[in-house]
């Protein structure tokens, strides 16, 4: 008798134990989600996040029970397993809700606030069950809020830098050298925006076509070493900096040429599609214009925020309001330095004016006609963050 009751013991033991190495993993899991979602505030793993909190709850549930807790003005010291319990219990009040976070108390404050403490409750919760299971090594943990701030802005400048280069934007000197060296100033305007605004199908059709737009923009100019700074409503910012391409072994001209061609190739097809998805086509043609402009632009990072002041910025959207759909139009110096390698029929004269009535002269460009070659060596030693030092 006493044999089948402790047979039927350790067999419990061993359902048990496996139950708490399944809440481990599935802990472990959720940690691993968790840090890019709330770092990419919910832009990465949003449903797997959920998905390994839907199977967390009651599986804690089943092992240890369920107790309410209320929270009064000071901690609860009397509940086994306090954090654990109240990080369980905002998960699954999270998951009846579309918030982007769990909330840490029935206040306003969300667990995103303090990533720190969300992970010190992670280990509290993994070390609990490594105890309880048996397991002969212990798990160990450190962290600091100036490693969060680190992780966030890498993945904050990962939106806006070729990857190659994001190590090196987190050396201060790194602004300051691209602020000594010439920059090709990107700007686009989409023509006619505002009737796709007005006439979609529905009011969500600009912003989910507008996502993809810029989707395959970022896309494009990140792989040709450009810095995209921002969407401006109808259009987007963009720089092209002698040292940043060289640091990877690229010339800027040449990188900034081959990304107007492949946007414009590409805003071609995709506003044709667009336009047939409106109720009313203007007649001037909906589609893209580029300026660009070059010069000494001066960047700042300002609390991970970049800022970006110069001439050519002024210009290069002057040179962008110059023209229509389908057309780059490169300002007077810019224009110099690849007149020589443009074949036939590459370039035509654009004589517009700015807001103020100042005449000026432009060049539209067809960009797959220039054959340009850089006049410099590429040297890849500067592919290195030691480059800026």
């Amino acid at each position: 008798m006493n044999s089948k009751k402790t047979k039927s013991n350790l067999k419990r033991s061993i359902q048990v134990n496996l139950k708490k190495a399944n809440l481990l993993a599935l802990v472990l899991n959720f940690e691993k989600y968790w840090l890019s979602y709330s770092l990419s505030e919910g832009l990465f793993y949003s449903k797997e996040v959920r998905a390994e909190a839907s199977k967390i709850v009651p599986l804690f549930y089943d092992l240890y029970g369920k107790k309410t807790i209320v929270l009064p003005d000071k901690r609860i010291n009397d509940v086994d397993m306090f954090e654990s319990r109240l990080f369980i219990e905002r998960l699954e009040e999270w998951l009846k809700t579309n918030e982007k976070y769990p909330k840490v108390s029935f206040g306003k404050e969300y667990t995103n606030s303090s990533s720190l403490y969300l992970q010190v409750v992670f280990i509290e919760l993994e070390s609990q069950l490594v105890k309880e299971i048996g397991l002969p090594e212990p798990l160990s943990f450190t962290a600091t809020v100036q490693e969060f701030y680190f992780r966030k802005k890498q993945l904050k400048w990962a939106s806006q830098l070729p990857e190659q280069l994001i190590e090196a934007a987190m050396e201060p000197s790194f602004m300051t050298e691209m602020s000594r060296s010439d920059t090709l100033v990107m700007v686009a305007d989409i023509r006619r925006s505002q009737d796709l605004i007005t006439y979609g199908m529905s009011p969500n059709m600009y912003r989910e076509q507008i996502i993809g737009f810029l989707t395959e923009v970022r896309k494009i100019l990140l792989e040709d070493y450009g810095i995209y700074d921002r969407f401006t409503g109808d259009g987007y910012i963009a720089y092209f900096n002698s040292f940043a391409c060289r640091m990877g072994g690229r010339d800027y001209y040449e990188m900034a040429l081959d990304a107007c061609n492949r946007i414009q190739n590409f805003a071609e097809g995709y506003f044709d599609n667009w336009s047939r998805q409106i109720r009313k086509i203007p007649i001037e043609p909906i589609g893209l214009s580029i300026g660009i402009d070059c010069g000494i632009v001066d960047f700042k990072n300002i609390d991970d925020q970049l800022f970006a002041i110069g001439d050519a910025c002024v210009w290069a959207t002057r040179m962008c309001n110059a023209g229509k759909r389908g057309q780059v139009i490169f300002n007077n110096i810019p224009f110099h330095q690849i007149e020589e390698y443009g074949e036939e029929g590459f370039c035509s004269i654009i004589d517009s004016e700015t807001k103020n009535g100042e005449a000026f002269r432009a060049f539209s460009i067809i960009p797959s006609k220039v054959n340009y070659s850089p006049k410099t060596i590429k040297d890849p030693s500067l592919n290195t963050p030691a480059a800026i030092s």
